[in-house]
């Protein structure tokens, strides 16, 4: 890899800048755009699949184009996959689009790091887990587990990466690198081990331990220790490690965007925790919350009920200074959820563009709603990351055609506590 090439990373949805600050994110590749970016010189570019919106076959797809496109833009750089740290992923079909794309012929190894220490997600003993209040539980045990789309009964690594790929990557082919090697024998320990799986020219995951930054220190000079001795690598991680790849992350908090005229809240994401954190906000502002009805976006009556949503809205964000649009939290039983997934975030994402004009605040509450919202909601093709606000939430600017700079707050639907949706809220919202 070149010494002054940037860091590509394809995100499957906004959150992978999360621990990053001031690197661009392109929501489109065409030529023209990337000249533009790689003029810039950024330490990092972050490309917008949104993959995980996506049906496998469309995923593998895109990330195939997205990786291309940043290949020829981009020389020398090192392609990853940017990953979700709760395990929910099209894990095979994003691989297959990487290798097609920039290992051409080759099999690479799939580094596992989905390590995200700072939201409590670390790798021990080869199994994935969530800790929380001092208690770790295993991510199969947890929710995310049950996704409808991504769902595993493992969070051991090598396990979930077999069940998640069909027995594409078997576990007995794999590696763990536990704790006290890593942290004993140091970068030339994960080096060895990519370097002799990459020889096997066979599928196999090495999975890394990584409890705190200092471990994935370890792990991003091992990569690179292994690459300059000619080991092929494809790597998924969580943002910690892209972070300390790029040398962009983010050093502190950035200070809060403190609104001048409203603030609009837009929450897509059903996870139990974005509940708990919608619910604990509209307790505290009731006459402030738009509820959109989920089947009406996917059964035809998509237009009314934008409509609707979209007047109420605007009459909130002008008399109160804010809004809460959410859908209801009913989950739809479909057929084909990716499509009716995608129905209700552009439905979010319609709402938006119609009432952006009189907020001059965005929260956007959920990866892949955030994802549409920026495209569709706000037109935008191209976006920075100022860094971010807390653990796991990022400030971003974008340009809309309305207006330069608009802060969009980008709050996955798996971080923070109960209260924190509503708190930052507060805080954005107050009189300055």
């Amino acid at each position: 890899m070149s010494a002054d090439a940037p860091l590509i990373v394809l995100d499957d949805d906004p959150t992978g800048a999360q621990a990053q600050a001031g690197v661009p994110v392109a929501l489109e590749w065409g030529a023209e755009l990337l000249a533009a970016v790689a003029e810039t010189k950024p330490p990092a570019v972050h490309l917008l699949t949104n993959t995980r919106a996506l049906s496998a076959d469309r995923a593998r797809v895109v990330t195939g184009e997205a990786a291309a496109a940043a290949a020829a833009a981009f020389p020398g750089s090192r392609v990853v996959l940017r990953g979700d740290s709760t395990l929910r992923a099209h894990l095979l079909p994003e691989y297959v689009g990487l290798r097609d794309a920039v290992f051409p012929g080759r099999t690479p190894v799939l580094m596992l790091v989905p390590a995200l220490p700072a939201a409590g997600r670390v790798t021990e003993g080869g199994v994935h887990y969530l800790e929380q209040d001092g208690e770790r539980t295993t991510l199969e045990r947890t929710e995310y587990a049950r996704d409808p789309d991504f769902a595993y009964a493992s969070a051991r690594l090598l396990v979930w990466a077999q069940e998640r790929s069909g027995g594409f990557f078997p576990a007995a082919a794999g590696r763990e690198l536990q704790l006290q090697q890593l942290r004993g024998e140091g970068p030339r320990a994960v080096a060895d081990a990519l370097v002799e799986l990459s020889a096997r020219r066979a599928p196999a995951v090495l999975a890394v331990d990584s409890v705190a930054d200092a471990d994935l220190e370890i792990v991003a000079a091992g990569l690179r220790e292994a690459e300059r001795a000619g080991a092929d690598v494809a790597v998924r991680s969580a943002p910690a490690l892209v972070g300390i790849l790029s040398g962009a992350a983010a050093a502190g908090y950035q200070p809060l965007p403190r609104s001048q005229s409203a603030v609009l809240v837009l929450c897509g994401s059903h996870v139990q925790r974005s509940t708990r954190q919608l619910e604990a906000l509209a307790r505290q502002r009731p006459e402030s919350v738009v509820w959109v009805r989920p089947e009406r976006l996917v059964n035809g009556r998509g237009a009314e009920e934008i409509a609707l949503a979209a007047a109420a809205a605007t009459e909130r964000l002008d008399a109160g200074g804010l809004a809460v649009v959410a859908t209801s939290r009913a989950v739809l039983a479909s057929a084909d959820r990716p499509q009716a997934g995608a129905a209700i975030a552009s439905g979010l994402a319609a709402i938006l563009a119609r009432v952006r004009e009189h907020a001059d605040v965005v929260v956007s509450k959920g990866g892949i709603t955030s994802a549409v919202n920026l495209r569709e909601g706000l037109q935008s093709e191209l976006a920075e990351v100022l860094g971010p606000l807390r653990d796991g939430i990022s400030l971003w600017s974008v340009d809309t055609p309305e207006r330069t700079g608009m802060s969009f707050v980008v709050f996955p639907g798996n971080v923070g506590g109960d209260d924190a949706l509503a708190e930052l809220v507060e805080q954005i919202a107050a009189p300055s």
